[in-house]
């Protein structure tokens, strides 16, 4: 994995997986104590990236890319309109069904 190699990312790795631990304790959701944030975070955007390398993931990728630019060329704030978010969202649903709203939806 390519993001394994550069030093400002394992630097936000433990960032958002201090985060993530501290957010999920609030939420009386803990981590297993065998499991760090660090080691989540980590493993699902590996788990990201390999989807993304796949010929479908790089088609789909295509396909939500061109879904931001209609939905950025339809509102008079574009990209900061916003609504912006929420209709790309909206498209993605409408289009892969409720299965693509997230977190590689807004890739």
């Amino acid at each position: 994995m390519q993001m394994n190699s550069d030093p400002r990312l394992a630097k936000r790795f433990q960032e958002q997986g201090r985060e993530l631990e501290k957010a999920m304790r609030d939420a009386v959701t803990p981590l297993p104590q065998e499991l760090s944030g660090e080691m989540l975070v980590r493993g699902l955007l590996d788990d990201a990236e390999k989807r993304l390398r796949s010929p479908e993931g790089q088609a789909r990728a295509k396909q939500i890319a061109e879904i931001v630019k209609q939905v950025a060329a339809e509102l008079p704030g574009g990209q900061k309109d916003p609504v912006f978010l929420e209709r790309v969202q909206a498209r993605v649903r409408e289009i892969f069904g409720p299965k693509e709203d997230g977190p590689s939806a807004s890739a």
